[in-house]
């Protein structure tokens, strides 16, 4: 099911999501259902992070080889266990 929403934004924002979905060729309200659904506030973050890794991962691996994580750190629980 989906809801009717009414937003007051001005008009240059409202132009760039025009110019947007017509790049796109869709429509101004997928352009802002994909942008409320990549917003990690909304959706856990950490299951977009693992998503964008599992989907990018191996291209950024390629595009950047020197970029890559050093094995010997492990974190298991946030910033506090390095």
């Amino acid at each position: 099911m989906s809801k009717n929403i009414s937003l007051r934004i001005p008009d240059e924002d409202y132009d760039a999501l025009k110019r947007r979905a017509e790049a796109e060729h869709t429509t101004v309200s997928a352009v802002v259902t994909s942008l409320i659904r990549r917003d990690p506030r909304l959706y856990g973050a950490g299951v977009r992070v693992r998503e964008d890794i599992a989907r990018y991962g191996a291209q950024f691996a390629e595009a950047f080889p020197d970029e890559e994580p050093d094995p010997s750190v492990h974190r298991t629980q946030g910033p506090e266990a390095a």
